[in-house]
């Protein structure tokens, strides 16, 4: 028993990482030299405050609830960002773990606290968000520029185009709008990351809404050469949802279905109420997702390989904020694909009554 005692000891002062024993009312019952490091007080200054005051105010709230209920043995741990203020009165952001400790009777009895030093990576991320959105705007409106002076050349009627000098505008055009496509990805992929971006929610007849984006999108269907169909045997279910968002998530799971469908072939759109919500399925019927490439689906930037996506061209990011928008408006994602080669890409939105509206920030 000493021998581990010394063990534990040893290891709690030496490690690199912060680590402190608080009592349940707050006290400092032990810290060691990393945690006093990372705050910047010496352990003699640091046991006359508790955690609460060293907390940065805008965090306080969300940390004083969690504390809560711990304390009241209604979580085990759990794990933040958060940010504190240290001795200098500088912002320290920090990766917080806390356990709850029960005694031999299964009383709460002390919390364990670990925390880590992550302002340098917040302050890259940032940056490196910044960075993105100046360039994104800086190609934006250059880009929104040339791509509308194309659209004027190509319905000019008092210019004479040579057919290839034609054929030249129209993919000049069309890579346009495919550049126009890629910054408006990056710079949600980098809002969802962020967490920067607010949906507002309300309660809409999801066949109507899906009818609706089946014919917005109808583009993809012509293109490919497959058809959209809609199956939903309950028009008056009612679903939670951005409708904006919606589109989106629609949008990228129809033109995903298109590209890689077999030609001639209807791709389903199906409307089901299950357990406790609502599913949207998007089924076609193509050469599935290759085995290597399931477990990267909804991986930023991945794609198949390329002879399976040569000619459909995509950034990548289609799937991945896909996966945001659904799981931030509190729904599930998923798919499966068959060896007969159909695949369905399906997700949920909760149940809603009607004219219900809710302003939500992720």
């Amino acid at each position: 028993m000493r021998l581990n005692t010394e063990y534990f000891r040893s290891a709690f002062e030496n490690t690199s990482i912060g680590h402190a024993i608080i009592a349940l009312d707050g006290r400092w019952l032990r810290v060691n030299n990393a945690f006093c490091e990372l705050i910047g007080f010496p352990r003699e200054e640091l046991v006359k405050t508790n955690l609460r005051d060293l907390t940065h105010p805008d965090d306080l709230e969300d940390s004083c609830k969690h504390i809560a209920l711990l304390t009241a043995g209604e979580i085990e741990t759990y794990s933040r960002e958060r940010r504190y203020i240290r001795a200098n009165g500088q912002t320290l952001w920090g990766k917080l773990t806390v356990s709850l400790v029960r005694d031999e009777n299964g009383v709460p009895d002390h919390i364990i606290v670990q925390l880590m030093d992550i302002t340098e990576q917040r302050q890259l991320a940032q940056m490196k968000g910044e960075f993105v959105a100046t360039i994104s705007h800086e190609l934006r409106t250059p880009l929104t520029s040339v791509i509308g002076s194309l659209a004027l050349l190509t319905v000019m009627d008092d210019e004479a185009f040579s057919d290839k000098a034609k054929r030249l505008l129209h993919v000049a055009q069309q890579n346009g709008k495919r550049l126009n496509v890629l910054i408006d990805d990056i710079l949600d992929f980098e809002k969802f990351s962020a967490k920067q971006v607010t949906f507002n929610l309300s309660s809409e007849n999801i066949a109507e809404l899906v009818e609706d984006t089946l014919f917005t999108n109808s583009e993809f269907a012509n293109k490919f050469g497959v058809r959209f169909e809609l199956k939903c045997d309950d028009v008056s279910l009612h679903g939670s949802v951005d409708v904006k968002r919606f589109q989106q998530v629609m949008a990228n799971l129809l033109s995903n279905a298109a590209k890689f469908a077999h030609d001639d072939t209807a791709i389903i759109a199906e409307v089901k109420d299950v357990a406790g919500c609502i599913e949207i399925a998007i089924t076609n019927k193509g050469d599935g997702i290759p085995n290597e490439f399931r477990d990267r689906i909804f991986i930023p930037f991945a794609q198949a390989a390329e002879s399976d996506n040569r000619n459909r061209g995509g950034t990548g990011l289609g799937l991945t904020i896909t996966k945001q928008i659904v799981e931030q408006t509190g729904g599930q994602i998923g798919y499966e694909s068959m060896p007969d080669g159909m695949t369905t890409f399906w997700f949920t939105v909760p149940y809603a009554e009607p004219a219900e509206v809710i302003v939500l920030s992720a």
